[in-house]
């Protein structure tokens, strides 16, 4: 499987989770995905991985755009973007959430 980083793919032992490729490093691919609202970051490693069907293509980001990870979750606002580094911001019941993406791993909100 050739993968690259943004890809969708899913865990062939749990289809039902559509995950993000944020890096591969030899055989160990890390990826993300939510879970309700909360951000997970976990490795695989790349046989237990398949390539989803449905890609998304790269998107340009820019500051107060809605986005969410290529693999789903809540919408996140855009709050600063320095080249390829998206920092964006979501709801978790109370309080508000920070993170640093690649731009790679995000699309725009559906």
């Amino acid at each position: 499987m050739n993968l690259k980083k943004g890809d969708m793919v899913v865990h062939k032992a749990n289809e039902n989770v559509d995950l993000t490729v944020r890096k591969i490093e030899s055989d160990k691919v890390t990826c993300l995905h939510f879970d309700k609202n909360t951000l997970k970051q976990e490795i695989y490693s790349i046989e237990e991985l398949s390539l989803s069907p449905y890609q998304e293509e790269n998107i340009t980001v820019e500051s107060d755009d809605e986005v969410q990870l290529k693999s789903g979750g809540p919408m996140m606002k855009v709050i600063n973007v320095n080249s390829s580094e998206v920092e964006c911001v979501w709801k978790d019941v109370k309080t508000n959430l920070k993170e640093v993406f690649n731009d790679y791993e995000l699309t725009e909100f559906k």
